[in-house]
């Protein structure tokens, strides 16, 4: 899965594939509860689509385009089919593990999802009582003709394509009909029916409205119905972003994203081929925009699958681990003044960042709140908590970063209410996305400055920070306080940051930072000293930052790297990265703290980070590492960290050739991190 034969790297979307066939293999684990398993197939599904709005449609658009670079474009389109061919793989293997797996054990429990075929005529009475109006209202089939007008296709939308023949005459193409029908999103995708005792029976939309098809054509038999849906392009194409209002300019290209280009239409491979070529003429799509599929579609749909038998078969809930500096603090701005708190989501409750900024919204003393959201919750606390404290004759300044793909829309949400609050809302900056998770607060007591600092590795969000796993420190720290008002003067004044001592801040002073350090283990390794760097991110794809751990690799010093995404590093190659391991973890909380720790010849430094090693992390983001200079917090965080790297039952190792094998411990105890970083915090 190298870019070419000989490559140093692994290639982006390959490796990104991979990662999404690691969540596949979770939800083929049959160690997980069964309605886990299920969640993970909607995982997958929703990040496959996600892929295609985004990676594929950006790909398709290269290699689109009238350029003298042939060699470009032929590569693009190599590269393209490498893709369709892992990711039918990929979807044979999901739909094989849900037909003959998912679907018995669902069964064995008592729970069953009918077919339009497996339907009983009393289930069909019953649906057709129920749903008749409803279906005579919102269910309006179209009658496609080769060389008719162009139909549209709703991004994401559920479509049924049926071909009717009419009832008494032979079945020729002369007299079929062939008729598109949407199903409206405003049915529930899962459908109760009519059940005995202990067991529970559902229907998902598309077959009711498959079922319903004949009632629309009585003079028709329906030969078969086929699912059929169309991703597009999610680009908010901006001509420029650096002049006039870019606030409103997203705004606008976000009414037309619906519209954009088509990055797959995805069908049902049992549709007859000369039915499929009729249905790609009549949208006017090419043979390569086409992509096999399964019966249904929209598998993202299953996160939200009725569990009648809930609490089992799922994951039992954890409970939250107490942070008794905190509990028992009257005041946590005074508690702050004694020690820094590191908070561990989902393991500690988010609660109390929401206790922080509810507390700064009524303490006298505060005077000043400056924020960063670029992801945020719906009916936030957070929101709320800023809405307050402006309220209350606060200063409050949120930067609300309203590029953040597929929430915009949210976000523009939040700021509404801020504005009305009294909050001082900036807004994205052109050319750049602001994805720090920073909050600076700031007040005065006794006549002296009383200045906290909130630094995270994820969003304000009280939603994910139940199913993310992310860091975030609170502190008093003085110096930490300052170099965070700089990266604040940027966001609202554009004043350049002149240099930072503690915070590594990018565009400016990440990626010199880590090299720096990078360059310090490689100089302490020459010398003969123990040497060691750990890296654990999202993503790792910056070539100049790679090309420095290959160099460290070759100088002896030892690398470990927890990525759970894409990872364009090659681990293992003799000569170039044989001191270098790579593995990926999975598994119930999604792991997304950015941590760096430089062994740093036994003074042990630790950062955490909002920033991945990604092209975007490093040219064109604002992002925000800082150290961890508490010995106990930073102690905590090394024992976390190798506690993963001991993982032995979640954890897969990224080899040259990106198998996915699952790590092997050499002992009997099996080590699933996730689970015994309950035991490190409670100790």
């Amino acid at each position: 899965m190298t870019s070419r034969p000989g490559s140093k790297y692994f290639n982006r979307d390959l490796s990104w594939l991979s990662f999404n066939e690691r969540v596949l293999q979770e939800a083929k684990d049959r160690e997980n509860p069964l309605y886990e398993r299920i969640k993970f197939f909607a995982i997958f599904s929703s990040n496959l689509d996600e892929f295609y709005r985004v990676r594929v449609a950006s790909l398709r658009a290269v290699s689109n385009l009238r350029i003298k670079d042939e060699k470009k474009i032929e590569e693009t389109r190599r590269l393209l089919r490498k893709i369709l061919k892992k990711v039918v793989k990929l979807q044979e293997e999901f739909g094989k593990e849900f037909r003959e797996v998912i679907i018995p054990g669902l069964n064995e429990q008592g729970i069953f999802i009918e077919s339009a075929d497996t339907l009983t005529d009393d289930d069909y009475l019953y649906l057709l009582e129920k749903y008749s109006p409803f279906m005579a209202q919102n269910v309006k089939p179209q009658i496609m003709q080769a060389g008719g007008i162009k139909t549209f296709l709703v991004n994401k939308a559920l479509y049924l394509f049926s071909s009717l023949v009419r009832r008494g005459g032979s079945p020729d193409q002369a007299r079929r009909k062939f008729v598109l029908t949407e199903i409206p999103g405003t049915l529930p995708r899962f459908i109760e029916l009519p059940s005995g005792m202990d067991k529970f029976r559902y229907i998902m939309s598309d077959d009711l409205v498959r079922s319903f098809i004949s009632e629309f054509f009585p003079a028709y038999t329906v030969e078969g119905s086929w699912s059929v849906k169309m991703t597009r392009d999610a680009e908010l194409y901006i001509d420029d972003e650096f002049t006039g209002n870019l606030a409103e300019k997203i705004k606008k290209a976000l009414a037309k994203r619906g519209t954009g280009e088509p990055a797959r239409l995805l069908y049902d491979k049992t549709l007859p081929q000369p039915y499929a070529k009729f249905l790609r003429k009549s949208l006017r799509l090419r043979k390569d925009d086409l992509v096999e599929g399964g019966r249904y579609h929209n598998f993202m749909d299953f996160f939200s699958f009725p569990n009648p038998r809930s609490p089992e078969l799922e994951n039992p809930a954890d409970q939250k681990i107490s942070i008794p500096g905190i509990d028992n603090a009257a005041d946590i701005f005074e508690a702050l003044q004694k020690e820094d708190f590191l908070l561990y989501y989902p393991y500690n409750s988010f609660d109390y960042t929401i206790r922080l900024l509810t507390e700064a919204a009524v303490n006298p003393a505060i005077k000043k709140i400056s924020v960063t959201l670029y992801r945020v919750a719906n009916r936030s606390h957070v929101i709320n908590a800023l809405a307050e404290a402006a309220a209350n004759g606060k200063e409050v300044n949120a930067f609300v970063e309203v590029k953040a793909r597929f929430d915009e829309e949210s976000n523009f949400s939040s700021t509404s209410l801020l504005e009305r609050s009294g909050v001082k809302v900036y807004y994205s900056i052109p050319g750049i996305k602001v994805h720090s998770k920073l909050c600076l607060i700031e007040g005065e007591k006794d006549n002296a400055p009383y200045n906290f600092t909130y630094l995270a590795t994820g969003n304000f969000n009280e939603k994910t920070a139940d199913i993310y796993t992310d860091f975030a420190l609170m502190t008093a720290d003085k110096k930490m306080a300052v170099e965070a008002k700089r990266v604040f003067r940027y966001l609202f004044d554009g004043t350049k940051p002149v240099s930072f001592e503690k915070l590594c801040v990018s565009p400016f002073s990440l990626q010199t930072s880590l090299i720096g350090l990078i360059n310090d283990e490689i100089a302490r390794a020459a010398n003969g000293e123990d040497t060691e760097i750990i890296l654990k991110l999202n993503g790792l794809e910056e070539k100049k930052l790679i090309k420095q751990l290959y160099k460290a690799s070759q100088a002896g010093v030892k690398i470990k790297l927890i990525i759970r995404g894409i990872c364009c590093l090659i681990p293992g190659v003799r000569g170039l990265s044989e001191n270098i391991e790579v593995i990926s973890i999975l598994d119930k909380y999604l792991e997304h703290a950015r941590v760096y720790f430089f062994r740093a010849g036994g003074e042990e430094k630790v950062y955490l980070s909002s920033a991945d090693i990604m092209n975007r992390n490093i040219y064109r983001r604002v992002e925000v590492a800082f150290p961890v200079e508490n010995e106990n917090i930073r102690r905590l965080i090394i024992a976390i960290i190798r506690q993963q790297l001991d993982d032995n039952v979640k954890a897969r190792i990224i080899n040259q050739k990106q198998t996915n094998e699952y790590a092997a411990g050499n002992g009997a105890i099996k080590v699933r991190s996730q689970t015994e970083v309950v035991n490190l915090l409670k100790s």
